[in-house]
């Protein structure tokens, strides 16, 4: 997680030109008071402008202090770095937020007469009049979500803010196509091509047919196991 942000250059730059200084905020009830930013500074500073005779660094002074407010990731057993990451980031945003008392704000949904654009800056210029660091600069953004009510057919567009979109690790999404090709000869010729496996039998004969330019009547498909590769 830390070698993650440490390659985000924006932020690495942002720490390394030492603006963070006079962006602390101490006040956050949510923050550190500043300390996890200030050794986040230090571990990013020893990575990049450590001595060239250093051969590891150890992240063991930021952990210290990051866990004083996460004791969750005490001791040294195996934790979840994407879990960590959102605490890091969180941490961090809290440090560093511009806003130092938060105004409570409420956000109506997209009117009829805004635009999708129109209504996403408002509720942009909302969020960051509570939200606004170097952490909601690079790494914020929106969803925008479409509620429609199946009974009264009212529509409501909202537009909520993320730091984060866990995506899944994708696995194999091709299967091993084998096909008989049958001439007029009735002969077989053997192609294979990787499908999608989304893909029906009849999507697939189709496909076939168009890319080899044979009439489909003659495509016999033959799924083959993907271990089978």
């Amino acid at each position: 997680a830390i070698q993650c942000l440490s390659h985000s250059e924006d932020l690495t730059k942002y720490f390394l030109m030492k603006n963070h200084i006079s962006e602390i905020n101490k006040s956050s009830k949510l923050g550190s008071e500043g300390q996890i930013a200030l050794s986040f500074y230090n571990l990013i500073n020893s990575l990049w402008n450590g001595s060239d005779s250093d051969t590891y660094l150890s992240p063991f002074d930021f952990k210290q202090i990051f866990v004083k407010f996460f004791q969750q990731f005490s001791g040294f057993s195996q934790h979840d770095s994407h879990e960590m990451l959102n605490y890091m980031l969180d941490a961090l945003h809290e440090d560093l937020n511009r806003i130092k008392t938060k105004p409570y704000i409420e956000i109506n949904e997209k009117q009829k007469n805004e635009s999708i654009n129109e209504a996403s800056e408002r509720w942009w210029k909302t969020h960051i009049k509570r939200e606004n660091s170097i952490i909601t600069d690079l790494f914020h953004g929106q969803y925008m979500s479409v509620i429609e009510c199946p009974k009264c057919m009212n529509i409501v567009t909202t537009f909520d803010p993320y730091m984060i979109i866990s995506l899944p690790i994708p696995g194999n999404s091709t299967k091993l196509i084998k096909f008989h090709l049958v001439n007029d000869d009735q002969e077989y010729r053997l192609m294979s091509e990787s499908i999608e496996e989304t893909l029906t039998v009849g999507e697939l004969v189709e496909k076939v047919s168009d890319h080899i330019k044979i009439d489909k009547r003659y495509i016999i498909p033959i799924l083959i196991n993907s271990s089978n590769k």
